[in-house]
């Protein structure tokens, strides 16, 4: 080698092996304390192995490296007004932190972490554990929306991530809502879901839920007691096999309590419509049914609200399993707002049955 040669390659030494002895610097932030450092590995000789980012030494020291904003979006979609929902029949007689759940992350309101900082800790946390199929975000109000009152009340906003493997069961399932339903939730005001792009996909909580308006759901009855408009798009083929059934069963029990063999007159008809209206309306009461409230837990379990509550209206002994059903497609419809409230939009389907004990 010639003297220039060996001279451009002893100054090429010094230079790359300069950058790969102070890549991993801490950044001087204004107030001259040291609070950035960067990610970035490198290869032999110092060249960069993958494109790194700036991330607060606090955050490392406490959670650990984060992933960078461009390998977020290169490993995950993120799905705006997303929620994962693992709650419902498929899992009602499991214990509540059972697969596909994995893992949790809440501020609790006690940590000073904005939304980013918190989106970086749950991501990161996915993206490590390859059991980690998706994670939702969800921000609560902050605590100057609650009550300054309450022994929560910190000041800071409040933060919850929620960690599942789609691959076990049973499932998870991706929920899309509206603005207006995330914020009439009373509990959150932003979520978003994100998904890992190289692991098994959520599948959408449309593919199971019951196709019925449950918004419209009062005047669907009426129009399967042969009132009422626009019948033909509220009595969907869902609502015909797994809610009218109920209506049919108090209907006729109805009629033949008020001592009438037939529906044929109208005193009659009258009747059945009465006792429909009756156990319907106490029903409806409960606007978030949860699978418990519908479902006996065991042979013995008379605290259903059709056993307990309803019991004196619903015609139990007979019409239990066809309102059960009824109430299993309602609460497992999409989301919707009925009297003002949030329904409870769980996973009821596709069968829409309780679990048999016999």
């Amino acid at each position: 080698m010639n003297t220039k040669l060996a001279f451009l390659s002893h100054a090429a030494a010094i230079l790359f092996g300069g950058m790969a002895m102070h890549y991993y610097k801490r950044f001087e932030s204004t107030n001259g304390e040291a609070s950035f450092v960067t990610n970035r590995e490198l290869r032999p000789g110092g060249r960069p192995l993958r494109p790194g980012c700036a991330q607060d030494a606090d955050m490392v020291a406490r959670f650990g490296p984060q992933l960078c904003q461009n390998a977020i979006q290169a490993q995950f979609d993120r799905f705006e007004n997303h929620v994962i929902e693992t709650g419902g029949l498929q899992n009602f007689l499991q214990p509540d932190f059972s697969p596909p759940l994995i893992d949790t992350f809440s501020t609790k309101g006690r940590l000073a972490l904005t939304y980013e900082q918190v989106q970086s800790v749950c991501i990161t946390k996915c993206q490590k554990d390859s059991n980690c199929g998706a994670v939702e975000i969800a921000e609560s109000f902050p605590g100057e929306e609650r009550s300054k009152c309450s022994p929560a009340y910190t000041g800071k906003s409040f933060f919850r991530c929620v960690m599942v493997n789609p691959a076990l069961g049973p499932g998870a399932y991706l929920k899309r809502v509206t603005q207006d339903q995330v914020e009439l939730d009373k509990r959150n005001k932003a979520v978003v879901t994100f998904v890992k792009k190289s692991g098994p996909s959520l599948t959408s909580f449309e593919d199971i839920a019951c196709n019925i308006d449950v918004a419209e759901l009062f005047k669907a009855v009426n129009c399967r007691l042969g009132q009422g408009d626009d019948c033909d798009t509220l009595l969907t083929a869902d609502f015909e096999k797994f809610v009218a059934p109920g209506i049919f069963c108090v209907f006729g029990q109805g009629v033949l309590k008020a001592g009438f063999t037939t529906a044929t007159s109208l005193a009659a008809q009258q009747a059945g419509g009465v006792a429909v209206s009756d156990c319907f309306g106490c029903l409806s009461e409960a606007v978030k049914f949860e699978t418990r409230d519908i479902c006996p837990i065991s042979a013995t379990d008379n605290s259903t609200i059709i056993l307990d509550k309803c019991g004196d209206l619903c015609f139990p002994g007979v019409c239990e399993s066809d309102i059960a059903t009824g109430m299993l497609c309602i609460s497992g419809a999409p989301p919707s707002i009925f009297n003002g409230n949030l329904t409870t939009a769980i996973v009821n389907g596709p069968d829409f049955t309780c679990p048999s004990f016999e």
